[in-house]
């Protein structure tokens, strides 16, 4: 399946939908009711449901393992040189070198860190260089230099052959929103930590100012591929329940946040498409032609370029009201 064909999927509003149970898998409290409905490739429609208590999302019916594999075909992430051009490639690498630095403030040289769902493996590299054991784990082999010894593969954390105990830091990273069972994940890193460590969890933000104004239209969405939803409440209450303490939540991302208002605008005011910019700034498949025409892709990046710093004030904006359009929270697993 082509990694593109997935984001152009149609996604509606449902005005009110039935209640859903038993019960919310985020929060474990809560009943969820229909929110939006989507196409699915080559199955039923699908549709999320958001509970009522903690206001977090999840997919109904949720995939198969099978049916989810297919949604991340070798494309998802690129070729061995990148999935963008080589200036967002080279942005992209510094905001990696910034955000190893800064998810490793305080720890000692030296350690044992994992990330979780690495992708190709660039954080795993950044952590690396920076003095530390570095390991990551993903579904398929990824084929890079410096990666070798490091990568463990499988799709559950829980059945990979990694030591409890051992880790001072396990991040996942834009990666619990994507899992079937995110508790299960979690539960898995809490063995993985020493007593003490830390897990970091990135996520887009359901309860962000992008998610209520845009709805159906906003870009984190990604439905098929997004399972969970998570809202800063209903992520508390889920680490909480897994035995971790909060230690304290961001709400601003370089990386995610700017982009997430600019194309989801785009999307709502409908000139190209749905997610038409993102697929414009992603390599094609050699013999492929562009995702868009010369005009329609001169119509993106101008109306980008005019949205751009409104895009980045409103990111700072929400962030300090931490309703960003994604969060990252900072647990510890207790010393028992």
């Amino acid at each position: 399946m082509d990694a593109h064909s997935l984001y152009t999927l149609p996604v509606r509003a449902v005005a009110e939908g039935e209640v859903v149970g038993p019960r919310c898998p985020v929060c474990g409290v809560g009943q969820g009711r229909i929110r939006w409905v989507h196409g699915v490739p080559e199955g039923p429609e699908g549709h999320v449901a958001r509970c009522l208590e903690c206001g977090s999302g999840w997919s109904e019916p949720m995939p198969s393992a099978a049916e989810l594999a297919a949604w991340y075909p070798p494309t998802y992430y690129g070729d061995t040189t990148g999935k963008f051009g080589r200036t967002l490639e080279w942005m992209v690498h510094c905001m990696t070198q910034l955000r190893a630095r800064h998810l490793t403030l305080g720890l000692p040289p030296g350690c044992r860190v994992l990330d979780v769902g690495c992708g190709r493996g660039d954080l795993v590299l950044a952590l690396a260089a920076r003095g530390f054991e570095a390991h990551g784990t993903e579904l398929f082999p990824v084929q890079k230099p410096g990666l070798e010894g490091r990568m463990h593969y499988g799709a559950d954390l829980e059945a990979l052959d990694l030591e409890p105990g051992t880790f001072q830091l396990v991040v996942l990273w834009h990666v619990l929103e994507h899992l079937i069972d995110p508790q299960a994940t979690l539960e898995a890193a809490r063995q993985l930590l020493v007593p003490g460590g830390r897990l970091v969890v990135a996520v887009p933000n359901l309860s962000s100012w992008q998610a209520s104004l845009f709805g159906a239209d906003w870009f984190h969405l990604d439905l098929p591929r997004h399972l969970h939803h998570f809202t800063l409440v209903g992520l508390r209450r889920l680490l909480e329940r897994v035995g971790y303490g909060v230690i304290r939540d961001e709400h601003f991302s370089l990386r995610q946040n700017p982009f997430g208002w600019v194309q989801s605008t785009l999307n709502w005011s409908g000139p190209g498409g749905r997610n038409a910019l993102y697929q414009r700034l992603q390599r094609r498949p050699a013999g492929q032609p562009p995702y868009l025409g010369a005009w329609a892709t001169l119509r993106e990046y101008g109306l980008a370029a005019l949205l751009t710093p409104c895009a980045g004030a409103l990111s700072i904006l929400a962030a300090l009201a931490r309703r960003g359009g994604s969060m990252t929270l900072y647990a510890q697993r207790p010393i028992e």
